[in-house]
């Protein structure tokens, strides 16, 4: 949970300078080890706060993600501004992540956490 807990307080101090739309989390659970957590995922999948990341306003995603159409949406909605991605995960990611970022025609400059 420490990538959360930093992104979490990310997000505390942009909302203090009123930063808008300048951050946007996608986070992505690709595998359930726990039955209580889907359980608990599933009754409070209503809730302001994501009982996952518990960051307000940005919603955990389940099973695999498109990339292609994460980048494609990214794009579009940040025509002509820079877009940096984070992502924590295996180094492999990285390769997937510039492949779907070359098809959707944006350029990604990375960092992995």
């Amino acid at each position: 949970h420490r990538f959360a807990d930093v992104l979490k307080l990310i997000v505390e101090e942009l909302n203090k300078i009123d930063a808008g739309d300048f951050l946007e989390i996608r986070p992505y659970l690709t595998r359930f080890s726990n039955r209580d957590l889907i359980e608990n995922v599933a009754l409070t999948a209503d809730e302001a706060v994501d009982n996952i990341t518990k960051i307000p306003g940005h919603k955990t995603n389940f099973g695999r993600p498109k990339w292609k159409d994460d980048f494609v949406d990214i794009g579009t909605k940040n025509a002509g501004k820079d877009i940096g991605i984070f992502f924590c995960g295996p180094a492999m990611l990285s390769e997937s992540l510039d492949k779907a970022s070359t098809e959707a025609n944006t350029i990604l400059e990375n960092d992995n956490l």
